[in-house]
């Protein structure tokens, strides 16, 4: 029998966390259980949860503390920790199932078997109420790697379901992210060459992913502090490394150096000069794929002026900025956010 463990990390949503268990109780096919890991809120939500439990003690809802380090990551490790189910699934504490969800996704992996983990469509839920499709798996041909590269992710955290086996070997989620946990567990899991995948493009999308909505991440971060900078190296990094590991990193080059520039470009830009580590960083990632040392150079100018009104003033740096490509220029039209 399929039985499949919903992981949620929750911290503050007592705005929004019933709305979410209502989801799950709603479902029209009862084999799941919920794992709820609270990362120590400081609002009403451990409340609101330890009412909702006792009003519906048939549901299976395991309401736990994070264990582990503070953040998202922690919480669904502490999450793993407990998961009971042949199949797990990750959901955010803001977002919904829609009734229909598990039952399909357990009929997609009865009348698929042989998998080792299943994706499924999303839709975005704007405050307006209207929804409209994201994460939508895309076409057979396009390779996953390269769209997880470019922050292009063809599911959202919920749209998978992974045995709980594959969730063992991929081992933990990385607890010294910041940002980009989910482009870096998936890149993990789609870099498994062995693993299959099973899309499921026929099937009309399960999940709502809350948009817009300004309420408190468990990991979002304005700041550019020391450990934010240091956040986003750990995450270039180990993505250049995971890629090495898998002998892939000459084939993705391009698309990692999308990948770096535009962290470059959305998170380090904005804060003014350049911090010297991260100078160092990209010089050396530019020479690790083999960009010549004239290319560098226009690199390193761009890094000095920082797209300021100098580049325009220049015609040398204006014409030689050409020569850059066009994730690395910040546009009228900025680049989306996943």
């Amino acid at each position: 029998m399929i039985h499949i463990s919903i992981i949620i990390p929750t911290y503050n949503r007592a705005g929004f966390i019933l709305e979410t268990l209502d989801s799950l109780r709603l479902q029209s096919n009862p084999n799941w259980e919920c794992i709820l890991v609270d990362d120590h809120s400081t609002d009403e939500t451990a409340e609101f949860v330890q009412e909702y439990i006792g009003k519906y003690p048939q549901l299976s809802i395991k309401f736990l503390k994070n264990t582990r380090k503070k953040g998202a990551q922690g919480a669904r490790n502490t999450g793993i920790e407990h998961a009971s189910g042949n199949y797990l699934m990750f959901l955010d504490s803001d977002d919904l199932l829609l009734p229909f969800a598990i039952e399909s996704r357990i009929q997609v992996v009865t009348q698929n078997p042989g998998f080792d983990y299943y994706c499924f469509k999303t839709k975005v839920l704007n405050p307006d109420g209207s929804t409209q499709l994201k994460y939508h798996l895309q076409e057979n041909h396009e390779d996953d790697i390269v769209r997880f590269l470019k922050f292009k992710n063809p599911w959202h955290t919920m749209g998978c379901l992974l045995k709980n086996e594959i969730v063992q070997e991929l081992g933990v989620w990385d607890e010294n992210l910041l940002r980009f946990q989910d482009c870096e567990y998936y890149l993990r899991l789609v870099l498994k060459t062995k693993l299959r995948a099973f899309k499921a493009r026929d099937i009309e999308p399960d999940n709502l992913f809350r948009a817009n909505y300004g309420s408190e991440s468990i990991t979002s971060s304005k700041k550019f502090d020391e450990q934010s900078q240091l956040s986003l190296l750990h995450f270039m990094t180990k993505v250049q490394g995971l890629l090495v590991e898998q002998g892939a990193f000459k084939k993705y080059s391009e698309d990692y150096l999308y990948l770096v520039l535009y962290v470059y470009t959305i998170y380090l830009m904005p804060f003014g000069k350049l911090p010297s580590k991260f100078a160092a960083f990209y010089d050396k990632i530019l020479m690790d794929i083999g960009v010549n040392a004239y290319l560098r150079s226009i690199y390193q100018y761009y890094f000095k002026y920082r797209g300021s009104e100098a580049v325009s003033k220049n015609i040398f740096l204006k014409a030689s900025f050409k020569l850059i490509p066009k994730i690395f220029r910040l546009s009228k039209d900025p680049l989306p956010l996943w």
